[in-house]
């Protein structure tokens, strides 16, 4: 059985807060483009799903998470969709009023 302090520590799932937030963020959505936010979708998708995998937050995303992640994929994707997840994955925090990831030091120099 579970307890109400057992609930409010377990963690939730990435991709649900992500989607959870979206229906907040529905004025700011309707100003982009459907292939952008369909882009930002994608992206980030794929960073949180790795980081499930890997048992590392995505929301808040350390620096050197995301840059893990950068260099785990800098072999098999293209410098585009590097630059494009990274781009998803600090929307994603800014849009939620946290720091920013991809803007450190630590990320960048991958």
């Amino acid at each position: 059985m579970h307890t109400a302090a057992a609930i409010q520590l377990a963690p939730a799932a990435p991709l649900a807060i992500f989607e959870a937030a979206a229906k907040a963020e529905g004025y700011a959505r309707a100003s982009k483009a459907e292939n952008t936010v369909a882009a930002l979708r994608a992206g980030w998708a794929a960073f949180s799903s790795w980081c499930v995998a890997t048992g590392l937050a995505a929301l808040p995303a350390a620096p050197e998470t995301v840059a893990l992640y950068l260099s785990a994929h800098g072999s098999t994707l293209k410098l585009s969709t590097l630059r494009l997840r990274a781009w998803a994955i600090g929307a994603a925090h800014r849009s939620r009023g946290l720091t920013d990831p991809t803007k450190t030091e630590a990320v960048r120099a991958v």
